[in-house]
């Protein structure tokens, strides 16, 4: 939860600095999507951790031999890769270099969150079932 926070705040302090950097200005439109932006985020980790616990307590219950889903966990790594690439496109939009290196590990981290999560629902040969 730190890390994602510490992202959040970077991405704004980027952003700003991008704004004044590039002769953008900064606007109350802005500010605010990116408030309603971290506002969802909490709404969304709430809801996420509700249903972890929820279906971790259920599970435990349960005669059933269900898997554990990491909901709040994918929830976490994905808004906080998210964030990540946002502050390097942000950093590049002002003409620095950001290194290959950590493009890639952000752009694979990401991409492999965006993976495990399409594994949760239903597979391609489920949904045509339906």
């Amino acid at each position: 939860l730190w890390v994602l926070t510490l992202t959040v705040l970077a991405d704004f302090v980027v952003g700003i600095f991008k704004a004044k950097r590039i002769g953008d200005g900064i606007d109350n439109a802005k500010l605010r999507r990116g408030g309603l932006k971290s506002l969802l985020y909490i709404v969304f980790l709430l809801v996420a951790g509700t249903a972890d616990a929820t279906t971790t307590r259920f599970i435990e219950v349960s005669s059933w031999s269900l898997p554990k889903i990491p909901i709040l966990t994918s929830f976490l790594l994905y808004f906080t890769y998210t964030e990540l690439s946002s502050v390097t496109r942000n950093i590049e939009e002002m003409g620095f270099n950001v290194p290959p290196l950590l493009k890639s590990f952000v752009g694979r981290a990401k991409q492999r969150v965006e993976d495990e999560i399409e594994k949760i629902g239903p597979t391609e040969e489920e949904k045509k079932d339906e």
